[in-house]
């Protein structure tokens, strides 16, 4: 009984200990940390029985270098357990992450479509698909911004029953 009544005054008492301030996704602090580099918008869906996640997500980006830039870097990393060709798996990362060679534990990061003003993007894979170099049509100026819109799908690796701590007798 005390533990309840503990619980619940911890519970009544825990809105009341950040004071005032109202925190929302849009205001994390103050004033920023750091100077603002890139900003995310994004909006998933699960799917819980394929165990996908398929979303979209608007990127904002300052060229902070001091040179134009006609590509951009996408890192997919679950792609380096999207199946035996990846780096990772080649140099063994499977045994490490307890991933089993079986095509329905990998996981990958699809993209379904890169965009900029309307007009779809092309670009190219770097050694295996864990990075992808979005084609700019135009390259962007060192201080300037850009604004673009991605979707895809994504699928975490499942790891190998006793990898996970589940031993089948």
């Amino acid at each position: 009984m005390v533990r309840c009544l503990l619980a619940l005054l911890f519970m009544v008492t825990l809105p009341l200990a950040g004071g005032s301030r109202e925190w929302t996704p849009e205001r994390w602090f103050e004033q920023p940390k750091s100077a603002r580099v890139a900003n995310y918008r994004i909006q998933a869906s699960l799917d819980w029985v394929a165990k996908t996640l398929e979303g979209r997500e608007t990127i904002s980006w300052r060229n902070v270098g001091t040179a134009p830039t006609a590509e951009f870097p996408l890192h997919l990393y679950l792609n380096a357990f999207k199946g035996p060709q990846s780096l990772f798996q080649r140099e063994g990362g499977s045994e490490i992450r307890g991933v089993g060679s079986n095509a329905s534990t990998w996981g990958y990061c699809r993209l379904l479509g890169v965009r900029l003003n309307g007009q779809e993007l092309q670009g190219h894979f770097g050694e295996d698909e864990t990075v992808y170099w979005v084609r700019l049509p135009k390259a962007v100026a060192p201080g300037k911004p850009f604004r673009w819109m991605l979707r895809g799908r994504a699928a975490s690796p499942r790891p190998r029953p006793a990898a996970a701590g589940v031993a089948f007798s």
